[in-house]
């Protein structure tokens, strides 16, 4: 496979990321983070239109006092929009952009003792129909969902 890169002069590479995580109580755990980056040429516009501009995610768990050693989680990532490089586009909108979306996900864990836990995540909750690049007709993972069960020794 060969490929080759042509280096561009005066491009500026800015963004930012923001990462909050912490405890709302004891028992409730939250995280958040949101990115935003943009690369420009020396005209202002976008360069690599293939990552997106913004991202953002949430994740949460929860521990209910009711049932000790249960844990209850569940996650939302959303991207922006994203489209093929202009030299690489084939004038083909569907294959050219990928849409943003949102994934969700959720969990829910226990502790049967202190050495043996079992989990189970369900993907893509809402079964959302999603290209991860705008190279290759790849989508992402539909709904499934795992069951693990982790021994401590």
């Amino acid at each position: 496979f060969d490929q080759a890169y042509r280096a561009e002069d005066h491009t500026k590479g800015r963004g930012w990321e923001l990462e909050v995580a912490g405890a709302l109580t004891p028992r409730w755990q939250v995280q958040a983070g949101y990115t935003h980056f943009k690369n420009r040429d020396s005209s202002g516009d976008i360069l690599d239109t293939t990552q997106p501009v913004q991202q953002f995610k949430l994740y949460t768990a929860y521990e209910p006092a009711l049932v000790p050693g249960l844990s209850l989680g569940a996650s939302v990532r959303w991207q922006d929009d994203t489209a093929a490089d202009p030299l690489y586009a084939s004038g083909n909108r569907t294959f050219d952009k990928v849409d943003s979306h949102v994934v969700l996900g959720m969990h829910a864990d226990y502790a049967l003792n202190r050495n043996l836990s079992l989990a189970l995540a369900l993907n893509n909750v809402l079964d959302e129909e999603y290209r991860v690049s705008t190279y290759t007709h790849s989508y992402g993972a539909p709904r499934n969902a795992t069951v693990t069960l982790r021994a401590k020794f």
